[in-house]
């Protein structure tokens, strides 16, 4: 049963705070890593033969239990508006990633570029009605929509997916006002001029990892207690999430750039990651390899980690601005781009290499890990500091995520129950 059906408000006031109750409590079910890689897509796709299941069951709760009062859903079942439409109740499309993803994602479904140079993967793509007309080289853009061929039963109904969001009442992403103001401030035409709910960063209102992802390879405290011997800001945390394991040659040139650099370090190596042979010993001194799941959370939030060295997953973005952390860069798919054009639109951020095959050169790398943990990092380091301020400032009661917050439930409300009394 829907949990808005389960709630049982009797009156309007009680109505109200229950949705904004049941609204909240959704901050901590957020997916760890964020992006959208293209096996997910495909496997969201797949969830069009729930779309049968899904109405019946609707159907069941509104004629035995409490209507169904909304839907929302994930951006990648925008099959499920059809279905909202048909129960005559409001339909909420949620991305848990950025507002700029956002809106190039369904411009690019809405307008299907075509490319002039078929073989040119650094064909330029514009975005003409995204604030700043972005332009991404093809290579960059979403891998599902990469793979569009105009037809197709697949790609066609994941392009009705998309189209039916823009039918939504409303979008809500995992962001906020103050990484995205010209992207959330004001109605886009590539989202149908609908209204975009800032109601981030959700990773801040789960007080530790451990409360979600997988099992720990090592225990935060044990991480703490290593990271209390160095000074503030010294420590790169590097990190590239959950979906992709480094090959062996570029596991090889990470580790070969930590080693040439000075800074301490932790390595969050993803089971599959070929970390070299006596690399562990080599740099032990300044040097912590943990080979599975890591304390995210707990590590950019300790006073001595100053950078992250980040494949740039949105909730890995999001966990390190509420942190105030400064972030180096190497976004290899997905949503990973934009979020990266957006850390660099906010001066937070540095970029060190991209793509998921890309193969950096290890004295480069080298080389901007020292520079950033140097004197050269500083104002990095400080607007990082700054964002984090703003990250924290914008869940705040009465700020711009809580505010958006409570106007979604207040539009919700307004639907399914009427205007309040004045």
């Amino acid at each position: 049963m829907s949990p808005l059906a389960r709630a049982r408000p009797t009156g309007r006031g009680e109505r109200r705070r229950s949705l904004s109750l049941l609204l909240r409590s959704r901050r901590s079910r957020v997916r760890r890593d964020g992006g959208h890689d293209v096996a997910g897509q495909r496997r969201g796709v797949q969830g069009l033969r729930h779309q049968p299941t899904f109405r019946h069951r609707a159907r069941i709760v509104n004629e035995y239990f409490r209507r169904v009062t909304a839907v929302v859903s994930d951006f990648f079942t925008g099959w499920t508006q059809p279905l909202a439409a048909e129960l005559g109740v409001p339909h909420v499309t949620f991305l848990p990633s950025c507002a700029l993803h956002l809106a190039m994602s369904h411009s690019l479904w809405r307008h299907l570029p075509r490319r002039r140079r078929p073989d040119d993967a650094e064909e330029a793509v514009t975005f003409p009605e995204i604030p700043g007309s972005p332009s991404f080289p093809w290579r960059q853009l979403s891998g599902l929509f990469r793979q569009y061929v105009a037809g197709d039963e697949v790609s066609e109904a994941i392009r009705q997916f998309f189209l039916w969001n823009l039918d939504s009442a409303c979008f809500v992403t995992n962001s906020f006002a103050a990484l995205e103001a010209p992207y959330v401030e004001r109605p886009l035409p590539d989202l149908a001029s609908k209204r975009v709910f800032a109601v981030g960063p959700l990773s801040d209102a789960v007080a530790t990892s451990s409360d979600r992802g997988g099992k720990h390879a090592v225990a935060p405290a044990s991480v703490a207690a290593w990271l209390d011997a160095f000074p503030d800001g010294s420590v790169v945390y590097v990190s590239f999430g959950t979906q992709h394991a480094l090959s062996p040659p570029q596991a090889a040139s990470v580790a070969d750039a930590l080693a040439r650099s000075s800074p301490a370090f932790v390595w969050a190596a993803r089971p599959g990651t070929a970390v070299p042979d006596g690399f562990d010993a080599a740099t032990a001194s300044r040097g912590k390899v943990v080979r599975g799941w890591a304390p995210q959370v707990e590590i950019l939030r300790h006073r001595a980690v100053g950078w992250f060295l980040t494949h740039c997953g949105w909730n890995s973005v999001l966990e390190a601005a509420a942190a105030g952390v400064a972030m180096l860069m190497w976004p290899m798919g997905a949503d990973q781009f934009t979020d990266a054009r957006l850390l660099a639109e906010a001066g937070v951020a540095v970029l060190v290499a991209e793509g998921a095959d890309a193969g950096p050169d290890a004295g480069r790398m080298a080389g901007a890990i020292a520079a950033a943990v140097g004197k050269e990092g500083d104002p990095v380091r400080e607007r990082a500091a700054e964002l984090g301020k703003k990250a924290a400032a914008a869940v705040a009661e009465g700020r711009s995520s809580s505010r958006d917050l409570e106007e979604l439930v207040e539009m919700l409300a307004n639907v399914v129950w009427g205007p309040a009394c004045p």
